[in-house]
């Protein structure tokens, strides 16, 4: 069976891949981007760190393995659409697609791709080095505006960052490269029809493309025909079993006429072509087809001869040498599940039998009922092992690592999927003392640590969460595979709470929670606390309230201050009462009215103007006294005078002593004005003044 190609040419951003993309899908044909295959080693060997100047550097590739699927490129086994498309590898690719060794080694990988498929392929030099026998040559262009328009779109529609201008000078530089390399410089081939693309669209392009392929093989197929038929060789007499090359000369809804080189025309009845199902003979074959026969009957008469054909052996073994070819170690192919034996599964793929054993069969637990159901049905598997068994090849595959890759892959997906700042809604599937973990997908989950499901603090995260319950959180960290979550940022803080419910000046209530040497913190709102300074207990600075009180115990504060910079408030007892000392003005030496409020074993404490002063025992009298209760009484009324004041720190001392005194003074020096004679000496006063003391 001879495949046919399509080559696609041209410098960088003409538009090849798209192009190559949609006509591949048209004619359902591989579709092999060799671009994304030197891009693919740029990229690995800008991962393994190797000197790109050095073209021996890159015999990673005799290692290294290359497949497509549904036009996606696999290196290793991983998917290459989106690594290779970053600046990096863009300014790279280039150099490494100068070097020989590099291009001998891809361009032999795709020729052996081409030599078994039907392939559209595009490049920079596909129809002169890769596929020089094409069916078609395109070598595509387009201006450099034109292509780095094209490229940015692209860019921007993938969500790759791209910048115009750049693309321009990356174009120019490329093309540069491309057409002055010493080895298979960027050049149109000979045969190549030249496409000009630039005031046409891709759908357009890509029509135009596919409507010329299909007239070149129409072309290229009758031309074969006239060679063939001017050259036949006679052949021998055909026997049953031959096979044959011959030509169709006629085709109806039920049979074929092949012209196989013998004296009579062989017949082909529908049911004989092929093993698949066909309404009418001629949606198989056409007239001047070369096909391949088998012969199954033939008879020479006088009236009539017989040479019957088919197709169907030939077919059912082409197909088995076809698809057993593809068969290879880390290939993955889908394969009927044809039969449940001991140890396993037997797989029917296109009449090649596969054995899956059981402990590759699934990621779970395997049951009888699980292989049971598997009978009938259409898996995918991977080739792990082909060994000779009794002279066959006894091929072992793998499902268990396909599934494990398809979640792995799921995972990726759904990771991707998530950024941080995203608010999401998951169910809680678990919870531990740290935490608990959210179902965001069915195969990720994300941790909702204890600190970060609430503002308030909590022991334990059953208070708030429980198993199955619907939560809406916030993606705050995501590394790797672990994400962190936060139900508590999407929740106002108490301290914000705190700010819209209270000013300064505002009247509280406040439980202490801690008490400390220079004062004591209340909590004001839950989780919110203010200082109550020890300066703001009470206007008696010899109040002790630390003492008085208990932590627990709610004390009635205002607050003095709010700093919502640095997220404090501060609280004072004593701004709630009077301060009887604030308005009293007294001097020392002032006469005062005092009243006796409490006798004490040193002195007496005296209430003046509504306030304290302390009577020491030696400023009562003159005389020695032994118990202050012998002089004074609860409630007596005197008159003292103030010896010290300092209504900062509730502190004033009053004398009766110097009352006395001055009171003495007074009468003695009344007296001596009025009783002293002309003739009376001051020895006479002092003695007079002698004896009334002793008195």
């Amino acid at each position: 069976m001879r495949y046919h190609h399509l080559a696609i040419d041209g410098p960088a951003g003409a538009g090849k891949s798209t192009v190559a993309k949609l006509v591949a899908k048209k004619l359902h044909y591989i579709y092999i981007d060799t671009g994304a295959m030197y891009r693919a080693t740029t990229y690995k060997a800008l991962k393994l760190g190797i000197d790109l100047d050095k073209p021996q550097a890159f015999d990673f590739l005799d290692e290294t393995s290359m497949t497509f699927k549904d036009g996606i490129l696999y290196m290793d086994g991983v998917e290459m659409t989106d690594t290779i498309r970053s600046r990096e590898v863009s300014n790279h690719v280039s150099l490494v697609s100068s070097h020989i060794p590099v291009r001998n080694k891809l361009v032999a990988l795709q020729q052996k791709i081409a030599k078994h498929h039907n392939v559209v392929m595009d490049g920079r030099d596909i129809g002169t080095v890769v596929l020089p026998q094409a069916d078609l040559k395109i070598f595509m262009t387009a201006t450099v505006d034109e292509r780095a328009k094209r490229r940015h779109e692209e860019n921007l529609a993938l969500g790759y960052p791209s910048d115009y201008d750049t693309l321009v000078a990356e174009i120019k530089r490329r093309d540069g490269i491309d057409s002055s390399r010493e080895y298979n410089p960027l050049r149109q081939a000979e045969d190549a029809i030249l496409l000009d693309t630039s005031h046409m669209d891709i759908e357009e392009v890509a029509n135009t493309v596919y409507t010329m392929f299909l007239n070149a093989i129409k072309t290229n197929r009758s031309k074969q025909m006239e060679h063939k038929i001017e050259e036949m060789p006679v052949v021998n007499t055909p026997r049953v079993g031959d096979i044959l090359k011959g030509t169709v000369i006629k085709v109806t809804d039920e049979e074929v006429l092949v012209d196989v080189g013998y004296m009579f025309e062989g017949t082909i009845y529908r049911d004989h072509l092929t093993n698949k199902k066909l309404s009418s003979a001629k949606d198989f074959v056409s007239e001047g087809d070369e096909i391949e026969v088998q012969v199954t009957k033939i008879a020479h008469g006088d009236s009539n001869n017989i040479l019957l054909l088919s197709r169907k052996d030939i077919e059912r073994k082409a197909v088995q040498k076809e698809f057993r070819s593809q068969l290879e170690i880390d290939k993955d192919v889908t394969a009927r599940v044809k039969k449940d034996v001991r140890g396993g599964l037997l797989l029917d793929f296109h009449a090649i039998e596969l054995f899956l054993p059981d402990s590759l069969i699934s990621l779970n637990p395997l049951t009888p009922e699980m292989k049971t159901e598997l009978v009938g049905t259409d898996i995918d598997v991977r080739i792990i092992d082909i060994r000779k068994d009794r002279n066959r090849d006894k091929i072992i595959v793998n499902r268990k690592q396909l599934l494990f890759e398809h979640i792995k892959q799921a995972e990726k997906e759904a990771l991707d999927a998530v950024n941080v700042g995203d608010v999401v809604t998951g169910k809680v599937v678990r919870i531990v003392d740290f935490g608990a973990f959210v179902q965001l997908s069915p195969v990720i989950e994300g941790l909702l640590h204890i600190s970060e499901v609430s503002h308030y603090h909590i022991k334990d995260v059953k208070e708030l969460l429980s198993v199955d319950q619907e939560i809406t959180v916030k993606v705050i960290k995501k590394s790797g595979k672990r994400i962190s979550l936060s139900k508590k940022a999407l929740e106002e803080k108490p301290w914000d709470l705190f700010l819209q419910k209270y000013k300064v000046g505002d009247k509280v209530k406040g439980i202490v929670v801690k008490k400390m040497q220079f004062g004591m913190l209340l909590e004001v709102e839950r989780q919110v606390s203010g200082l109550l300074n020890r300066s703001d207990y009470s206007w008696d600075p010899q109040d002790n309230l630390a003492g008085r009180v208990q932590i627990g115990d709610e004390i009635e504060v205002e607050i003095t201050s709010i700093s919502r910079e640095k997220r404090q408030f501060t609280l004072s007892k004593k701004h709630l009462e009077y301060n009887p000392w604030a308005d009293l003005k007294l001097k020392v030496g002032e006469l005062v009215s005092a009243t006796v409020k409490q006798i004490e074993e040193k002195g007496a404490v005296m209430e003046v103007h509504g306030v304290e002063a302390f009577l020491p025992i030696r400023e009562i009298s003159e005389d020695r006294i032994n118990r202050v209760e012998d002089v004074l009484k609860l409630k007596d009324v005197h008159t003292v005078e103030v010896t010290a004041f300092f209504p900062r720190e509730w502190q004033m001392t009053v004398s009766l002593k110097k009352v006395h005194e001055k009171k003495e003074r007074r009468d003695y020096e009344a007296q001596l004005k009025d009783n002293v004679s002309a003739s009376q000496t001051m020895a006479d006063q002092l003695m007079e003044l002698m004896n009334k003391s002793k008195k």
